[in-house]
């Protein structure tokens, strides 16, 4: 993101209200406290600007509120689905591969009595693993991103700010840290059998 100073222009003095202002509250102080430090403010400014600053009020609230509106739970219901929906896959996948490991128990014998020691299976597991996980993981970015997409036009209306469902570097992070974990555990567990 690119950030430049604010350029204001006052066309109607200090009547002319259009800014949402999003602040950090400081680190150890209550909502509450900042809450009622910003009232403060407001009633001084008021004191000094009766004629453009009488009547207006302050609201402090969360920024993830201002983001997800009243659909919070309904959010988090959704995510909770997906974490199920994950789970069950990477379930499914793990299930698959140890089906197709037992077949392969003559396979394995032929390599072992040609000489392939643990270590070269493991090798050989953890390739198969990895093809099988990050396809898997890049087909879950897409309908993830499509998802998203899809998620925010259905919501467009409720909340506030739907762009706001995207995916970011976090979303993409977790995806490559929960694919090189499915990876990792298909790839050793070969040598569990």
């Amino acid at each position: 993101e690119f950030w430049t100073p604010l350029q204001l222009e006052y066309r109607s003095g200090r009547a002319f209200r259009y800014l949402a202002v999003v602040a950090r509250v400081a680190r150890g102080a209550s909502l509450e406290a900042a809450g009622a430090d910003l009232d403060r403010v407001a009633q001084e400014v008021a004191r000094e600007h009766p004629d453009t600053s009488t009547g207006w009020r302050t609201e402090l609230r969360p920024l993830s509120a201002e983001i997800t509106g009243d659909l919070r739970p309904f959010l988090i219901g959704a995510f909770l689905a997906v974490a199920l929906l994950l789970a069950v896959a990477v379930a499914n996948v793990l299930n698959l591969f140890v089906a197709r490991m037992t077949a392969r128990q003559d396979e394995l014998a032929v390599r072992r009595a040609l000489g392939a020691g643990p270590a070269r299976l493991f090798q050989m597991f953890l390739v198969e693993a990895l093809l099988i996980a990050c396809g898997g993981g890049a087909a879950g970015v897409v309908a993830a991103s499509w998802g998203a997409r899809a998620l925010g036009a259905a919501l467009l209306e409720w909340l506030p700010y739907p762009d706001a469902i995207a995916l970011d570097g976090t979303v993409l992070a977790f995806a490559c840290l929960v694919t090189a974990a499915v990876a990792a555990l298909l790839g050793l567990l070969p040598a569990a059998l």
